[in-house]
């Protein structure tokens, strides 16, 4: 999760890095809060942004043009986020024992599976 430092989110961020254990332990349950409902979401919004940027679509007050409306800095964040949540999955696939105390479950299950497929390494944009 990134932010400005001025915004709400920023802050919150901010306080999650300090010493305090209350502060940090707050900030670090809202965070991941967020966290889980940014994940929630993730799926339909990125559906959603790839299809206005394939797509020249009429709107109300005019029309969807994709090479108007997605600056390159814009496009960069979203493959960067992309890649980010990719490497995540990545490493818990191929790391399960560093995720073993948090999830014994998914642990076992990747012990278990002769012949699992190896995954393509994560690149950045």
């Amino acid at each position: 999760m990134k932010a400005d430092r001025d915004t709400v989110l920023g802050k919150l961020i901010q306080a999650a890095m300090t010493s305090s254990s209350k502060i940090w332990k707050a900030a670090k349950e809202q965070l991941e809060k967020l966290s889980r409902q940014k994940a929630k979401r993730i799926p339909s919004e990125r559906h959603e942004q790839r299809m206005s940027a394939l797509y020249v679509d009429p709107l109300p007050g005019g029309w969807n043009r994709p090479t108007k409306e997605i600056t390159q800095a814009f496009a960069y964040d979203y493959f960067q986020e992309a890649a980010n949540d990719y490497r995540g999955q990545y490493d818990r696939y191929t790391n399960p024992e560093t995720y073993k105390p948090d999830d014994p479950a998914f642990y076992s299950a990747l012990e278990q599976w002769t012949g699992r497929p190896t995954l393509p390494r994560p690149e950045s944009p």
